[in-house]
């Protein structure tokens, strides 16, 4: 699973920032940042740091929860032996789903009956959007 010094490094690299680079603004040296990148373990004073340079939840930085922020991109960890990495796509691609789900019960006003299985195809997602815009255009039509 990805730990804080994956989303440390996926924000730095983000923002185009070289460990060098990023280093003075949190009071270490290029060699704290790569140690902290690798190992995922920095100081209460250095995660500090990071969550008011980069303005993040503490929550997210540290375990990935809450809100993640615009443009990250963590890659999977393939470098775990016990597979765990395989637990860690299917629960990012699960909570990329519900949040698709979401959004297009957001866009529709209305619940959307989901189909059966954890990973509908797209083209599903994007009937349960047309459908229902369809028929407010319909109605907006009928009503002028």
């Amino acid at each position: 699973m990805a730990h804080f010094g994956d989303r440390l490094k996926a924000l730095r690299t983000r923002d185009a920032l070289k460990q060098d680079d990023l280093a003075p603004h949190l009071n270490v040296t290029r060699a704290y940042i790569s140690s902290v990148e690798k190992s995922g373990k920095g100081s209460p004073e250095f995660i500090e740091a990071v969550c008011k340079y980069f303005k993040v939840e503490k929550k997210w930085l540290l375990n990935g929860d809450g809100t993640e922020p615009k443009g990250i991109v963590i890659p999977i960890r393939t470098d775990i032996s016990d597979g765990a990495w395989k637990d860690e796509a299917y629960n990012r691609m699960k909570a990329e789903n519900e949040r698709l789900w979401a959004l297009v019960e957001k866009l529709t006003g209305a619940a959307v009956a989901k189909p059966a299985g954890n990973f509908p195809k797209a083209s599903t997602l994007a009937s349960a959007l047309v459908v229902p815009i369809n028929r407010k255009r319909a109605l907006v039509g009928a009503r002028a």
